[in-house]
């Protein structure tokens, strides 16, 4: 079976900032920030590579008669289990008893209730809806459908939840998901599903640490929504739309005023065009951490965390497009706090007042440096993890480029050395058989008594011949031009000056020996 491969547009982080020139988005953000699929969407785990692929290589349904479905599958020998409530509950979709198909009349109508012409078929297209709802399509399709391709169109399950989605009703994503990771275990084209929800769902490290970073929407999908589109917007319905909350606000903000502070000091709010009461997510499960749920969501009773939580959200990977809000953090806080006008109550006096209300915007501007400070700390700890793989490749790298230079040089000299040695054992071979071949033929010429054994030399250079000795038919001498400059040794050359002193006594002893005949 082929290695099974991610889909880069599947599965994707959501976009849910408000940049400027999306003025005409911020209802459907709006909207999208408050339903119970928004932590589904925005969630950003650190994923693991090795899970990932040991879950879908190991992955199997569990028999029927064993308990409801479920998947199960090893990851470093462990075995884990995966059911729909397992992903109801961590990826917080709140959703039981949510609807899971509605019969065709009922999504003809529902569909023509959003301004889309269905003209019967079961197929629906996403460049014929209105930019906002293209942009609500388009979210869903890359961040929590099955879908790996095919972008532009959609089936009728997902027509269905965008339905119930527009009028209020509760579609039971946690069904839809968990049966596509089922529906993928046999599928002929079975792919890496769901990166995100996965290391959500089993919330486990895995001893291969390698991380797949995920792909995320950016803000540049809000031009491309208005792309090819002519005709009259399609506004959001009534049943997604905020209710009007203005006066329940403004009574719990009275409330809140300290009573010798007439008026409540401003302080920058996650989003200056929304109700703070709008952000509110589903309930989610209690975390050992106490300020995760304000990284997750982005929510806050107090105005300064939230505005915290969301920049960190904005800044958490360097390596997103850039997300800029409408306020920048700790903007308001260059204007001077508003002073009272009114006379203060009995027992304040003025200057008191006006201390308190100094004292309390410098606690708020150090409050936001110091959540600041932890967000670039947090921002920096992620730059290190990212970085961490590339640096140890480059290690193994050098090391490997060493071992193998080190491996030719070592090669190398044994060559030459074998060389060498080979080229020095057969000039000393020749040398020995020239020298014994001579001592033969002085030993043959030499007369009776004529000299003593001790004056017979134990070296005859190479290619010198005795005088009057003949050396025809004998071992033909070494000629010195077969010898070469690579192969003469400082052996050698002690060897030729040897028998040169050798040969000359010789030559002495005959003379002796030929004059003393003659005088006889």
């Amino acid at each position: 079976m082929a290695a099974l491969r991610y889909r880069d547009e599947h599965n994707k982080v959501g976009y849910l900032q408000k940049p400027t020139g999306s003025d005409d988005y911020h209802q459907i953000l709006d909207f999208l920030r408050a339903s119970h699929i928004r932590y589904a969407l925005t969630n950003d785990p650190i994923i693991f590579d090795s899970l990932v692929k040991q879950f879908w290589s190991t992955a199997t349904l569990r028999s029927p008669e064993l308990g409801p479905p479920a998947i199960l599958a090893t990851i470093d020998e462990t075995p884990y289990t995966i059911t729909e409530d397992s992903v109801r509950s961590q990826l917080q979709l709140a959703d039981d008893g949510g609807i899971d198909d509605l019969p065709i009349a009922e999504i003809y109508s529902g569909m023509d209730n959003l301004g889309y012409v269905t003209e019967g078929k079961l197929t629906f297209y996403k460049n014929k809806f209105s930019p906002q709802w293209r942009f609500l399509v388009h979210t869903i399709l890359h961040c929590l459908s099955t879908k790996s391709g095919s972008w532009d169109q959609f089936g009728s399950s997902l027509a269905v939840a965008l339905i119930c989605l527009s009028d209020g009703r509760k579609f039971n994503w946690s069904s839809y998901i968990f049966k596509g990771m089922v529906s993928n275990i046999g599928n002929a084209k079975k792919f890496l599903m769901y990166p995100r929800f996965l290391q959500t769902i089993l919330g486990i490290e895995t001893s291969f640490t390698r991380q797949y970073h995920v792909f995320k929407l950016s803000s540049k999908l809000f031009a491309n929504m208005k792309l090819n589109f002519e005709g009259q917007p399609m506004q959001l319905l009534a049943a997604m739309l905020p209710q009007d909350q203005e006066g329940e606000g403004a009574g719990v903000a009275a409330q809140a005023v300290p009573p010798p502070i007439p008026e409540p000091i401003p302080e920058p709010m996650p989003e200056p065009d929304q109700p703070q009461d709008h952000l509110s997510t589903p309930p989610r499960q209690q975390t050992s951490d106490p300020i995760a749920p304000v990284f997750e969501h982005g929510q806050s009773s107090d105005p300064n965390i939230a505005s915290f939580s969301r920049v960190h959200k904005t800044d958490d990977d360097p390596f997103t497009s850039t997300n800029v809000e409408d306020e920048p953090l700790g903007g308001s806080f260059h204007a001077s706090p508003p002073r009272s006008t009114q006379a203060p109550p009995a027992g304040h006096t003025s200057g008191g007042a006006e201390d308190l209300i100094t004292l309390t915007a410098v606690s708020s501007i150090v409050s936001t440096l110091v959540q600041k400070v932890t967000s670039l700390e947090t921002e920096l700890k992620d730059t290190k993890k990212l970085f961490k793989d590339v640096v140890g490749k480059l290690v193994k790298k050098v090391q490997a480029m060493e071992v193998k230079l080190m491996t030719k040089k070592r090669k190398v000299v044994v060559s030459d050395s074998d060389q060498e040695e080979g080229g020095e054992q057969d000039v000393d071979l020749d040398a020995l058989l020239a020298l014994a071949n001579a001592a033969v033929i002085v030993d043959s010429n030499i007369p009776p008594g004529g000299a003593s054994s001790s004056h017979i030399p134990t070296a005859v250079p190479t290619g010198v011949a005795p005088a009057g000795v003949s050396n025809k038919g004998k071992t033909p001498m070494v000629e010195e031009e077969d010898i070469t400059v690579k192969e003469r040794t400082l052996k050698q050359m002690e060897d030729d000056r040897l028998g040169e002193e050798a040969a000359k006594r010789l030559h002495a002893e005959e003379q002796a020996i030929t004059s003393g005949i003659r005088a006889y």
